[in-house]
């Protein structure tokens, strides 16, 4: 469909998915007459939308950054409540994910909103341990720099190591011990100089992982769980260490 010489009737025909992508491109191009279509015949759609719709609406509402629209999803989506954990909601971005989970509070059980959260987090292989808590500590290689691994080469000896050392008029030229050495010790330091390096931004990325994790956890309200929920279903996550499983349980009433 050319969207210079589209007919707003016909488009309003056309799949819901189809015009939130017409709506993001208008936006994008900066086209007034598209995105006011395409927002007028999502707004007349939405209330007869299903979840999966509403959900792909949610995220194209923020991806356009559209407030209307935004609350025109949150609006609709509030009809579905407790089927709200469903597995479209597992394809959002972090950020809108975050206000789907924000959203959600009152909709859905607590528990099941727990259970959302820690199906996205696994969906989306933010976390890969047995514990919430990984090790994040880079390995100082600077307390092996006395096991540099050139030892482990065998260097011919020339002639003048037969005798008692290199010709100094020679010393450090290619292909002598020195220069051969020397070459070994900096491939050496360059692959620990990556090494260091690679461990530092995973030890990042999981810091930016673990921080994301704590602050959907903060959205949960375990006081309107019951101690089944708590023993059945947070005792068996990864997403919290001990201490907070068992202040997860202290915090019950029921």
């Amino acid at each position: 469909m050319c969207i210079c010489t589209y007919n707003k009737k016909d488009l309003g025909e056309k799949p819901s998915l189809m015009i939130m992508e017409l709506l993001i491109c208008g936006s994008t191009w900066l086209v007034p007459s598209i995105v006011s279509d395409c927002m007028d015949i999502l707004k007349a759609k939405a209330p007869s939308m299903v979840i999966s719709e509403l959900v792909e609406l949610f995220q194209c509402a923020h991806n356009v950054n559209n407030k209307e629209l935004i609350d025109i999803s949150k609006n609709n989506l509030s009809r579905f409540k407790t089927t709200m954990n469903c597995y479209d909601a597992l394809l959002l971005t972090s950020d809108v994910f975050e206000q789907y989970v924000i959203l959600a509070e009152g909709l859905l059980p607590e528990i099941e909103r727990f259970k959302m959260i820690q199906a996205y987090i696994t969906v989306s292989g933010l976390i890969h341990h047995e514990t919430a808590e990984p090790s994040l500590d880079v390995v100082d290689d600077k307390n092996n720099e006395n096991d540099s691994g050139v030892g482990d080469v065998a260097i011919p000896k020339s002639n003048s190591e037969d005798s008692g050392g290199e010709d100094p008029q020679t010393e450090g030229e290619p292909g002598t011990s020195k220069a051969i050495c020397d070459s070994n010790v900096q491939k050496t330091e360059v692959h620990k100089d990556s090494d260091l390096l690679d461990e530092a931004k995973d030890s990042k990325i999981k810091l930016i992982h673990l921080k994301y994790i704590k602050t959907l956890l903060g959205y949960i309200k375990f006081n309107n769980m019951t101690k089944n929920d708590v023993y059945n279903v947070i005792g068996k996550s990864n997403l919290l260490n001990f201490k907070e499983k068992f202040d997860a349980l202290y915090l019950t009433t029921y």
